[in-house]
């Protein structure tokens, strides 16, 4: 279990590149729906961040975006 964002940061770096879509999993975004994936479908490269604990989404939000 991840509790600080540097792990993820530095994840998020060694994978991401020109194409890289990132996507935060939250209880605060909306719901996932096949129209969603008829959109994301298109990505060349996704990275996907689901985390649990939520001041830990919330500082990854603010600096990953």
């Amino acid at each position: 279990m991840v509790l600080m964002p540097d792990p993820i940061f530095r994840a998020v770096d060694a994978l991401k590149d020109d194409e890289s879509f990132i996507i935060l999993l939250t209880p605060q975004g909306h719901v996932y729906k096949q129209k969603d994936a008829y959109e994301l479908k298109n990505k060349k490269h996704l990275i996907i961040i689901c985390g649990h604990y939520e001041a830990l989404m919330r500082e990854l939000e603010v600096l990953l975006m």
